[in-house]
């Protein structure tokens, strides 16, 4: 997609270079609540806000880079994401264009889910739980957390995040739950993926909240883009040694007054 600019005769054509539509965790939709999203890398680069709550970058003939972003919300309704973008040269641009596929502009959009967070308002009467994963009694930091089913462990329910407090959303999707008795309890197994403290980052600032995120990597786009989508565990990551069962309470919401803090058990 072009934009033609006049300015003192010349026409200059502004294409779109990358296009982030944010994704909401679990309706899997338009984001309810507003993010920030700020360039790390290269430095000077800063993209457009759209009323929609869409960003976009335009073409730059000096950035030939990957694009380095945080996603985060202050407000702790969505769980901070960092990720590294490649993006396409303007002669990929040009040749997809004169090709004219379908939809051209799709290879120069990202769709990263955003994972709610600990403040995610959520109807009381769902069927979930609002967790903490410790380890060594210390809240383990920017943790990942699969739901699975207690008969199969090859069967991924949900996917949430856990924050820099460890605290995590999990809500169990209404496909998961027997369609029994509200007053029944259905349960279900939680993985827990993280860092221990000697695997995080060494070049530490603490004047920087998000200053450990991991750093996701998503290269050219896919048709089920794993890193966009929250599947894909990143390397420096290790799984509990054991699974977490949990027996959540149908239509209610959980917490740490009804379930210990959950333990990271690391190899």
């Amino acid at each position: 997609m072009t934009v033609a600019l006049f300015n003192s005769g010349i026409v200059v054509n502004k294409r779109l270079l990358l296009g982030i539509l944010p994704v909401d965790g679990l309706t899997q939709g338009d984001l309810p609540f507003a993010v920030n999203i700020e360039v790390e890398q290269p430095s000077g680069i800063k993209l457009l806000r759209h009323p929609s709550g869409r960003f976009s970058l335009s073409y730059q003939a000096d950035l030939s880079r990957p694009i380095q972003i945080r996603i985060f919300d202050a407000y702790r309704r969505y769980v901070p994401r960092r990720l590294s973008i490649t993006v396409l040269t303007l002669q990929q641009i040009l040749d997809i264009e004169a090709n004219q596929p379908e939809d051209y502009l799709q290879s120069r959009q990202r769709r990263p889910v955003i994972f709610p967070g600990a403040a995610y308002p959520i109807n009381a009467r769902s069927t979930g739980l609002r967790g903490k994963v410790i380890f060594d009694n210390e809240p383990v930091r920017w943790c990942f957390i699969e739901l699975r089913s207690p008969t199969d462990a090859n069967t991924i329910l949900a996917r949430a995040r856990g924050d820099d407090r460890g605290e995590f959303l999990m809500l169990i999707p209404p496909n998961a739950v027997p369609d029994e008795s509200l007053n029944q309890t259905v349960s279900f197994e939680l993985m827990i993926y993280g860092r221990t403290a000697s695997m995080l980052p060494t070049n530490n600032n603490l004047q920087d909240p998000y200053w450990d995120l991991p750093l996701e990597m998503i290269t050219a786009p896919q048709a089920n883009d794993p890193v966009s989508s929250g599947a894909e565990i990143p390397p420096e990551y290790v799984a509990s040694q054991s699974v977490i069962p949990i027996a959540f309470q149908l239509s209610q919401m959980m917490s740490s007054h009804d379930v210990n803090d959950i333990v990271f058990n690391p190899p």
